[in-house]
């Protein structure tokens, strides 16, 4: 009950560890793969490529509707999860 859960707690607000802890490995991947695939001569700048977790497979991360052959990766559940880990810019 609710009250349990306050007297477990007494009143102290926990750090969202989780939250922290994908938002870092979000981070680090984008800078350390940004700046690898720029040095490679990708992009016009470290940050402006597109970077992540694509860098290790390529256009098996992001989330897509169709892939270039118009086939259907909306049930690739993969994807939806995995996405984060990849941005542009």
């Amino acid at each position: 009950t609710a009250a349990e859960w306050v007297k477990i707690f007494d009143g102290k607000q926990l750090m969202p560890w989780f939250v922290v802890a994908q938002a870092t490995v979000m981070l680090l991947l984008w800078v350390f793969f940004g700046i690898y695939r720029w040095s490679k001569g990708e992009g016009d700048g470290p940050l402006l490529v597109l970077a992540g977790l694509d860098t290790l497979s390529p256009g098996s991360t992001d989330m897509r509707l169709a892939g270039p052959e118009c086939e259907d990766l909306r049930w690739q559940f993969w994807r939806w999860v995995t996405y984060q880990w990849t941005h542009l810019s």
